[in-house]
């Protein structure tokens, strides 16, 4: 992601605190916790896919 993107990933790390002001969020993670300067802030918290159970061909609009 870094070389392509040019984004700096932090795996398995936890944003506790966000001052949108001075643009600093508090990291933690399962060693330390820290603080990290930003200029754009992207959070992706994990997730899980949904599957659905197909009905019928009424709903084929649905992904």
């Amino acid at each position: 992601m870094q070389a392509r993107f040019n984004l700096d990933v932090r795996p398995n790390s936890e944003a506790i605190s966000i001052d949108s002001n001075n643009k600093e969020v508090v990291v933690q993670t399962d060693q330390e916790t820290y603080t990290l300067g930003y200029d754009k802030l992207i959070l992706s918290p994990g997730a899980k896919p949904c599957h659905y159970i197909y009905i019928s061909d009424t709903y084929l609009h649905l992904y």
